[in-house]
């Protein structure tokens, strides 16, 4: 069964963008963000997006991906210090 949503959509009022791709973007958006399939987004009533981009759920998830990116830059630093020192050892 598909939910049924008339929420008004003010801030998509007056785009050029088609619905159809409005809407698969703010499922793709859902099942990155949501851990969920992209099916299973497309499933959500259409103010699910806005709905769960403005709760504290989105916010925690937000910092988490704040998180891994961080930890991830600092691994890729330090396999950079790792190359550089490679490379002095091999000028010697």
């Amino acid at each position: 069964m598909r939910l049924t949503d008339f929420a008004p959509l003010a801030p998509l009022q007056g785009l050029s963008v088609s619905w159809t791709d409005i809407l698969l973007n703010h499922a793709q958006s859902i099942s990155q963000n949501a851990n969920m399939s992209l099916f299973e987004a497309l499933q959500m009533p259409i103010s699910f997006s806005s709905i769960y981009h403005k709760s504290q759920a989105w916010s925690e998830q937000k910092k988490s991906l704040e998180n891994k990116f961080k930890a991830q830059e600092i691994i890729i630093k330090q396999l950079n210090n790792v190359i550089k020192g490679i490379g002095f050892l091999l000028k010697r």
